[in-house]
């Protein structure tokens, strides 16, 4: 009998806290406490909204969903989840069914715990 390769759904997530940091400088710690706040709740939501769009099998809007989050992720420097959207809008635009279910969820995953962390380590002062 052949061995069996268990997967972890646990991976490291990367955050480039230079990006709050700059943010900090340019726009002071409360509006830059706001403006990432706001993103938040957007990549949030967006997130949210993804999971209809995935259930419906609606992978244009999917598609502009993913891109939006990687864009939003981005700026204030969740690199884990950004990549993670990479990969998703690779796959979309591949048509890869497999390949879409299995970097989503990846992207739901990844979502979750790069807010989590985000919040528990906001570099405001």
């Amino acid at each position: 009998m052949g061995t069996v390769d268990v997967l972890f759904n646990n991976e490291p997530i990367q955050l480039e806290s230079a990006k709050v940091l700059k943010l900090n400088k340019a726009l002071g710690p409360k509006r830059s406490q706001i403006i990432v706040t706001n993103a938040m709740e957007d990549v949030a939501m967006r997130m949210s909204h993804s999971e209809a769009l995935f259930q419906q099998g609606d992978w244009e809007g999917l598609g502009k969903a993913v891109r939006t989050i990687g864009k939003i992720s981005g700026q204030i420097g969740m690199r884990s989840l950004s990549a993670v959207c990479d990969a998703a809008s690779i796959a979309l635009q591949n048509g890869d069914a497999p390949a879409i279910a299995a970097t989503y969820a990846r992207l739901l995953r990844v979502g979750d715990q790069s807010l989590s962390e985000l919040c528990e380590h906001r570099d405001f002062p």
